[in-house]
Formats: structure tokens, C-alpha cells, sequence
């Protein structure tokens, strides 16, 4: 984990779904992400599992 006065960056775990599902169905995230198009809970559950795995 690296952690500034504004800035907290750490891995991916489990309890994230819910919250990064919730940005990455926002249009104005996901255009500029992969393909650019919304991502299912499922899709992030498989991004997060990968993450954890590597």
C-alpha cells in the first residue's frame, strides 16, 4: 500500500465490488476505459479475481 495525505493506493479485495461496479457503470468512466463500454458486476468480479490472482 502506498498512502500520501490525499491518497490511499492499495489492492483490489473482495469488498470492493459493490463500489467499483458502481463507477464503472458511469458513462462518463467507462467510455475511457477498455472498449468503452459498461461493465456487468460480473465483468468486474472477473477484473477484480484476475487482479487478486497476479
Amino acid at each position: 500500500m502506498i498512502e500520501t495525505e490525499r491518497l490511499i493506493l492499495r489492492l483490489f479485495s473482495k469488498q470492493d465490488i459493490e463500489d467499483y461496479y458502481s463507477i464503472l457503470k458511469q458513462s462518463s468512466v467507462y467510455k475511457w476505459l477498455g472498449k468503452g463500454t459498461e461493465k456487468t458486476k460480473d465483468q468486474v468480479m472477473k477484473i477484480i479475481n484476475y487482479d487478486l490472482n497476479h
